[in-house]
């Protein structure tokens, strides 16, 4: 049977109702009758190990309305159950297109933020080729948006104690953490470009104790951990950690104010679904060559 909707004749035996999305789903439960078969009765009666006409399906799928129309579908490995999903066609928020929105809210346009808002953008248009999500999604709230980024510029990317690619590194252990979509993203681009090692970048964004660190960037990391995760459990030792590994008080007060800052930018990232521009993916990353064959 391809996958696809139930046929008219199949037997549905129950439905479970949830979200994917946002949108709601109905998840239809049938028993998937071969072309040819006599229907549930024949196939209970031929046993589900059975096979020939009336045994049940080796695998299952589901389907779903495709933005775009017709319907997308993904095979699942069932031996007794075809799933077939009904439901309306959400917004694809989680696009990455210029045509598709790149946040849970509407993003304000050129003429409704506040001019420093606006050159803001032109400015980043100029430097990097596109403007970074973050900075549309967030100017709903114009002002507020650019406290933040006066703040998270001096901590991130102005000179300080700790180096570029050391801020990073904490970007991205922290926001991996967090499962932070864009941030994991955008700041994993970074820590590629400043390492010029992808290889050792990408390690550190899935699990940074597999990857090559230093003594002192691996003690960073830690600490950047445990910071995200159990705030109730750093003491004064675990400064005293970090300073065996070189740190200064001056550098461990901006590591502390990173972590923070990551933390907070991680929620607010997520908590409005901000989607990662497509020109982060190849920053970073050796060009690639023709393909072979």
């Amino acid at each position: 049977m391809p996958c696809g909707e139930a046929e008219p004749d199949a037997d549905v035996v129950g439905t479970l109702v949830g979200t994917v999305a946002g949108a709601k789903v109905e998840l239809a439960v049938v028993w998937a009758v071969e072309a040819g078969g006599q229907g549930a009765d024949h196939d209970e009666q031929e046993g589900r190990s059975g096979g020939g006409a009336g045994a049940r399906t080796e695998g299952a799928c589901v389907s779903w309305p495709h933005p775009s129309g017709g319907h997308g579908h993904a095979g699942l490995r069932n031996p007794y159950d075809l799933l077939t999903l009904h439901c309306p066609a959400p917004a694809p928020y989680w696009g990455m297109a210029d045509s598709s929105p790149i946040s849970y809210l509407p993003v304000p346009g050129p003429d409704e933020v506040p001019e420093a808002v606006s050159a803001l953008w032109s400015k980043a248009q100029e430097a990097f080729g596109f403007v970074p999500n973050v900075f549309r999604a967030q100017a709903v709230n114009g002002e507020q948006f650019l406290a933040w980024w006066r703040y998270f510029n001096l901590l991130v990317n102005k000179e300080g104690y700790l180096s570029l690619a050391e801020r990073e590194l904490l970007a991205v252990v922290v926001s991996s953490i967090n499962r932070c979509t864009y941030c994991a993203v955008s700041h994993g681009a970074a820590l590629r470009v400043l390492l010029d090692d992808a290889p050792t970048a990408d390690l550190v964004g899935v699990n940074w104790r597999q990857a090559p660190l230093s003594p002192r960037h691996e003690a960073m990391a830690r600490y950047a951990e445990l910071l995200t995760l159990h705030p109730e459990q750093v003491g004064r030792d675990d400064l005293e950690t970090l300073r065996e590994a070189g740190l200064d008080d001056h550098e461990i007060v901006e590591l502390v104010q990173i972590v923070g800052m990551f933390n907070m930018t991680n929620r607010v990232s997520s908590a409005l679904g901000m989607v990662p521009n497509v020109e982060y993916f190849d920053q970073g990353r050796p060009a690639r060559g023709p393909s072979a064959g």
